[in-house]
């Protein structure tokens, strides 16, 4: 954790190390609570999307390849084509 002040604006930075990723975050503001809770929601944000990253991989369909490929076969036309005499 990182606090710095610089022409009446404070700098908060968190860096988070752990087995599977590198988590890191900052926020500047005029106030110093503003620039932690600002960092706070940010990783909160990066834990949240691994979580779901983590407990989703074995499901293709919640996985991002597996929602373009339904994405995809909504925005195909669906035209059938007639066999020729």
């Amino acid at each position: 954790m990182y606090f710095s002040k610089s022409k009446g604006e404070f700098l908060a930075e968190v860096n988070v190390n752990s087995r599977q990723k590198y988590f890191k975050a900052s926020a500047r503001s005029l106030d110093v609570y503003q620039a932690v809770d600002a960092v706070a929601e940010r990783l909160l944000k990066q834990f949240l999307r691994m979580r779901k990253v983590h407990t989703n991989h074995k499901k293709f369909e919640l996985s991002k390849g597996g929602k373009l490929r339904g994405l995809n076969a909504q925005l195909e036309p669906k035209t059938r084509l007639r066999k020729a005499a």
